[in-house]
């Protein structure tokens, strides 16, 4: 009885730590003008996908850091 409520204390620790570090460097948006733009980066841009602010290669495929 022991293990299981170990093994269940175990895999909801592991749960919450995944949901927790799946958005944390996420930067809420509205519309591209609110996303930062660095100009060294030039190629690669912010865009606004989904309310969040993910890098773009600038060929429409984001790619999600």
């Amino acid at each position: 009885m022991d293990k299981i409520l170990m093994f269940v204390y175990v895999i909801v620790l592991f749960l919450l730590l995944f949901l927790v570090e799946n958005n944390v460097d996420a930067i809420n948006c509205e519309t591209d003008a609110d996303c930062p733009q660095i100009p060294i980066l030039h190629p690669m841009v912010y865009r606004c996908i989904n309310y969040n602010c993910v890098f773009d290669r600038g060929e429409g495929k984001p790619l999600i850091v």
